[in-house]
């Protein structure tokens, strides 16, 4: 399967995941919307990984989604869909929140825009996107203020660091 992704990344997949799948406490993404996502929102896991934190919005009445190239392999799949994160297979305007935990670094800095146009598209109005920046020794650097820079262009305010809020249109 041809990815646009780094080249031979999936070769350090296990090692990748492996950062998730032992934690069982909420990502730094997730923490951040603390008291911003509550029973019955929706929330969307991008690049969910091995990740804990759609089985914690889960038991706390959210209705969470996952999506990754890659299924779980210790978590459950419930809620989970295979897809490229560059290309969201979610309706227009449909989820209360997003969370991305490290998979900006994995994505070409030349499709960031488009992956970002597509957190904004699936959000619904004043909908919150969190996202945690992390260097991974095997993807391409990232500079925070170039992504805040993309974020705030495409009509993302602002909130914190890596807490963005979409406009009400």
């Amino acid at each position: 399967m041809s990815t646009g992704l780094i080249p031979g990344w999936a070769n350090n997949l296990k090692r990748l995941r492996a950062v998730g799948s032992g934690r069982n406490s909420p990502s730094s993404a997730y923490a951040a919307l603390k008291g911003k996502v509550s029973r019955g929102h929706s929330l969307l896991d991008i690049g969910c990984g091995e990740s804990y934190d759609r089985q914690l919005a889960t038991s706390r009445g959210v209705v969470a989604y996952g999506v990754d190239l890659f299924p779980p392999t210790k978590r459950t799949r419930s809620g989970f869909v295979r897809a490229d994160v560059r290309r969201l297979p979610f309706a227009d305007k449909s989820m209360d929140a997003a969370i991305c935990q490290a998979v900006v670094s994995l994505i070409p800095p030349d499709d960031r825009f488009n992956f970002y146009a597509e957190a904004l598209r699936v959000l619904k109005p004043y909908g919150y996107f969190s996202l945690v920046f992390c260097r991974l020794v095997d993807g391409w650097k990232i500079n925070t203020e170039h992504e805040s820079a993309r974020l705030v262009y495409l009509g993302f305010h602002h909130i914190r660091a890596g807490l963005y809020q979409k406009g009400g249109v």
